[in-house]
Formats: C-alpha cells, sequence, structure tokens
C-alpha cells in the first residue's frame, strides 16, 4: 500500500481548494474554457473550477486519488476524470484553453527529459493563444541550505510534517503522517529545477511568453520568495 494511499483521507484537510489560486487560474481564462488539470489529486481545484463555468478534465494516477476524484466527477457534469500520469498526456484529445500542473507536482517527475517531454505535450494540446500554468517550490529561496523543514501542520485529529534535504543532486522529500497512534512516513526524489531551468525548458517547447511569479497575487518573481509560479503561452 503506497503513501498517497495513506494520504488521501487527509489530503483536501491538507491541500484544501485555495481562493487565491483559483482566481488566478482564472485571469487566465475565457467564460467556458476548456481546461486540464495535471497530477489533480483529489481534485479539490478542479472541482471548483468545473462548478464554475469551465469544463475541465483533471489527471491523476494514483489510484485512491483517482476513486475521489471519480466521486466528484460522478456529480459533476463539467469534470471529467483520467487516471493518465503527467507523462500520458498525450493520450488525451482534443485542444485547451488553459492548463495547469499546480502544488510542486511538476517536480515529481522523474528526469528533466520528462519534463521536457511534458512541456512538448502540453504545447500541442493547448489552443494557439492558450496558457500553461506551473506552481512549485523556488529552489533558488532555499540555497545555501542543506535541509528545510516546512512547519507542522496540525489538526484535530492528525499532524503532516514536510522536510527537504537539500545535500543530493535531487532534493529529497520526506512527508509524515501522525494520527493518533499510527504514523506513515515517505520520502521521494524531487527534481531540482530554477526559473532559469523551466524558462529554457519553454522555449525549446515553443511557447513564445512566460510571465513568472512569486505567488498568486502576481507578485514578480523574486529569486528569494518561497513559490514559483510560471505562465507561459
Amino acid at each position: 500500500m503506497s503513501f498517497y494511499h495513506d494520504l488521501t483521507p487527509y489530503y483536501e484537510q491538507i491541500f484544501p481548494a485555495n481562493p487565491k489560486q483559483i482566481q488566478f487560474i482564472q485571469s487566465y481564462l475565457q467564460s467556458g474554457a476548456r481546461v486540464l488539470d495535471v497530477g489533480a489529486g483529489t481534485g479539490c481545484t478542479a472541482e471548483a473550477l468545473a462548478s464554475m463555468d469551465y469544463t475541465v478534465t483533471a489527471t491523476e494516477p494514483e489510484p485512491s486519488m483517482y476513486s475521489a476524484l471519480q466521486e466528484k466527477e460522478s456529480r459533476i457534469a463539467t469534470l471529467t476524470a483520467s487516471n493518465l500520469a503527467m507523462q500520458q498526456v498525450n493520450q488525451l484529445q482534443g485542444e485547451y484553453d488553459g492548463i495547469y500542473c499546480i502544488g510542486n507536482t511538476l517536480v515529481h517527475l522523474n528526469t528533466r527529459d520528462e519534463v521536457q517531454a511534458l512541456f512538448h505535450d502540453v504545447r500541442t494540446l493547448l489552443r494557439p493563444d492558450g496558457k500553461f500554468i506551473i506552481q512549485i517550490v523556488n529552489v533558488q529561496g532555499l540555497e545555501g541550505l542543506e535541509k528545510f523543514d516546512f512547519l507542522p501542520l496540525v489538526k484535530d485529529n492528525f499532524v503532516f510534517d514536510r522536510k527537504y534535504d537539500l545535500t543530493g543532486e535531487k532534493i529529497q522529500f520526506t512527508s509524515t503522517i501522525t494520527a493518533e497512534e499510527l504514523t506513515f512516513t515517505n520520502t521521494i526524489a524531487l527534481l531540482r529545477l530554477t526559473y532559469a531551468d523551466l524558462r529554457v525548458m519553454f522555449e525549446h517547447a515553443g511557447f513564445h511568453h512566460v510571465e513568472a511569479y512569486s505567488d498568486f497575487e502576481k507578485t514578480p518573481f523574486r529569486e528569494s520568495g518561497q513559490a514559483l509560479i510560471i505562465v507561459a503561452e
């Protein structure tokens, strides 16, 4: 049984739909837009957008999270659930007005080549004026650190901890859930991607306009910021 299966019952308390995040995505979409959520988790953001005036396809390969996504699909006519992984989005049909990959999902890919391939696939799926939005942790803001711990998230029924080990070529990301007398821990290697790295990848994939921000309020990107949000056209 995977850690992400164990995480699923707590996922929406840890990563609820973020109103600022949703407003940010909306600011790049026209009414009635066709949207793709890549790596949707249990689908909180996809559900929020599909409940508005958007037609949303949401992909999530983790079986337990996909099951939660399917439950939302059963209630919302404008939401379609797919169990495709990021490396498989080229199997989707049609064109999208907007595609987003948020919540530090992108760096879960195994190699930079896989990121580049995803960017090419997204470019093929987008309409000519479509927007691709990504959000990751800004590793430049952690430069010089060997370790970084997020503040624990304390809820009534569990505690969620996240830690970064920055000493290797890849970042070792350890997350732990403590619930009653049970503890679930997982460590995964994340890609170390900077704004400069991603700009080059976007250019190679054929995107001609790139904007970068440090938060969902559209503060211009700064290397010391915690987040890196990019909108590519």
